[in-house]
């Protein structure tokens, strides 16, 4: 089978998937997979795939790419999403999966997470440094800052930072952050979500993490990949959420803010 025969199947099988009501393409995708030879054998179409499934988006209410069922199938999704296009180098450059007991959904509590998620790069410690300093008067901010403090929506919980240690403050935040919704805040909180749930569900690493913001259109610009990966990461390790890796280091966190 060529890869547009193969994209065509995918093609059909996503539209009988959308005519049935299915949510997940994932459910089909598994289909692909077990239709079409799965892993190994079909490994070098993965971006033909996965193409597909992306030049559909704008025909479903939900963002279509999710890593199939199976472990064979969740496979050819993060080795598509590596640089190499070498199977030998496979098994060395797929992390493990991460924990299953939580289950990371693409969007967050109807929150996108692939509009308006690109930040000003100033992460969230240097910031609230800066407030303290200026005894919280926030025009005395600068741009990237203010940038910063408006994307966690601060200003009820102002005062409380200014009196606070800086350990208390990492503890107001992040109380803030799972009161709130998750459709209130800007960029800078919702990249570190964005960080966890591609490191856990797709693959490890800044080159796997560019590829998504490129394929998912988000942006194309390198920069813009930088700076959502740079905040995202960083302030998920300050408010000890994520691992430096990206992983996420405090499940009970992601699950309550999973969850509201």
């Amino acid at each position: 089978m060529n890869s547009e025969s193969f994209r065509n199947e995918i093609v059909r099988l996503i539209n009988e998937a959308k005519e049935e009501g299915l949510p997940y393409v994932d459910i089909v995708s598994g289909d692909v997979h077990r239709n079409l030879g799965g892993y190994p054998s079909r490994i070098h179409q993965m971006p033909t795939c996965c193409d597909a499934m992306y030049a559909l988006k704008s025909d479903h209410d939900e963002v279509i790419y999710s890593p199939p069922k199976g472990k064979g199938a969740t496979l050819q999704i993060r080795y598509h999403l590596t640089t190499t296009n070498d199977p030998s180098n496979l098994s060395s450059r797929i992390p493990p999966v991460g924990n299953t007991k939580v289950k990371l959904p693409n969007t967050l509590r109807g929150r996108s997470l692939h509009t308006k998620i690109i930040p000003t790069v100033c992460n969230l410690k240097n910031m609230l440094t800066k407030l303290v300093e200026v005894n919280g008067d926030i025009s005395r901010l600068k741009q990237w800052e203010k940038r910063s403090y408006f994307a966690y929506q601060l200003g009820s919980i102002k005062e409380e930072l200014l009196a606070a240690e800086p350990n208390e403050q990492i503890k107001l935040i992040r109380n803030h952050i799972l009161n709130g919704d998750p459709s209130h805040f800007g960029a800078s909180c919702i990249d570190i979500y964005l960080v966890a749930y591609v490191s856990e569900t797709i693959g490890l690493g800044k080159d796997i993490f560019f590829h998504y913001i490129k394929i998912m259109g988000i942006s194309d610009k390198p920069n813009s990949a930088q700076a959502i990966w740079q905040v995202g990461k960083g302030d998920g390790v300050y408010l000890g959420i994520l691992n430096d890796n990206g992983t996420v280091r405090d499940w009970d966190f992601i699950a309550a803010w999973i969850n509201g």
